[in-house]
């Protein structure tokens, strides 16, 4: 949901291969997790400083 300013949007579909993120606060620049699609990884970076409060996805959930 674009709409929602805590939305993280995927910037191509594929697979999670790795959820980096150990730490409940997260800094801008963190690594969040790393996406698999076609055989090239994608890392999606923080772009603002969070609290995690729960991680929703896993390792081999597709996001598009």
């Amino acid at each position: 949901d674009t709409s929602n300013p805590k939305h993280v949007a995927s910037p191509m579909p594929g697979s999670i291969s790795s959820v980096a993120v150990k730490e409940i606060l997260v800094k801008k620049g963190d690594v969040l997790l790393i996406i698999e699609a076609m055989k090239m990884e994608t890392v999606l970076n923080a772009e603002n400083d969070f609290r995690i409060k729960k991680i929703y996805m896993t390792i081999y959930n597709y996001m598009h």
